[in-house]
């Protein structure tokens, strides 16, 4: 199914690329690393848009910290 979104014509093409390891440190901890790639296709991104991706892709993180963290 296709549908035409308003504003589609200002939308860009991207690209994005993640990884995640996760290294078992002892029996009940774990290291996990995650790497982002992304290719907005443009040239240059204003700073406040970088500060909220970044932002955004910290509480990622948090948000899987707190939903694996051991209960005791």
């Amino acid at each position: 199914t296709c549908h035409e979104v308003e504003g589609a014509e200002k939308l860009y093409d991207a690209t994005t690329k993640g990884l995640h390891i996760v290294k078992q440190v002892t029996e009940n901890t774990c290291e996990w690393t995650h790497v982002q790639q992304a290719d907005l296709k443009i040239s240059a991104l204003p700073e406040y848009l970088v500060d909220y991706i970044v932002k955004h892709q910290l509480g990622k993180a948090n948000v899987l910290q707190e939903k694996f963290r051991r209960n005791g």
